[in-house]
């Protein structure tokens, strides 16, 4: 299992790859090494939402206990995708304004901001359509209107 870990975080490295998750690789790929145990088998995952993380909020978290652990918590219930997922949609709210600042482990990966975040995806799908339907209806009416307009009574 250890070395089917490695050759995950190993095949995570490419050309593209950003330094600094290049970096927070290399170091996840040590800490494998160097460590035995069923807990530090999915420092893969871990490292690769801090990566994440870090890429898209422009911030250079290290792989440390107090960062991975609000990050493993949570990947107890969700997926790798959920956590992405919820660091797209607060950095595109967040990042820029005052709220740069809680682009970290812990207020993203909370126990209980994260299911609020994480909601507020669902909740802006639902809005999107919501919106796309009134655009629709408000296309509609103008139409209507325009037509009403060219008639001659």
């Amino acid at each position: 299992m250890k070395s089917a870990t490695i050759k995950h975080l190993q095949s995570l490295i490419t050309d593209e790859t950003p330094k600094k998750t290049c970096d927070l690789l290399q170091f996840a790929i040590r800490c494998v090494r160097e460590h035995k145990g069923e807990e530090k088998e999915d420092v893969s995952m871990l490292v690769e939402v801090l990566g994440y993380l870090n890429e898209k909020a422009g911030t250079k978290y290290k792989p440390v206990e107090s960062n991975l652990k609000f990050i493993r918590a949570r990947l107890k219930d969700y997926s790798v995708a959920d956590l992405k997922a919820v660091v797209d949609r607060q950095v595109a709210k967040w990042k820029g304004t005052s709220m740069q600042m809680y682009l970290r482990p812990e207020t993203l990966f909370n126990a209980t901001k994260f299911e609020t975040y994480h909601n507020g995806l669902a909740n802006e799908n639902k809005t999107a359509k919501s919106t796309s339907n009134r655009e629709y209806a408000q296309q509609d009416f103008t139409k209507m209107f325009a037509s009403i307009d060219t008639l001659q009574i």
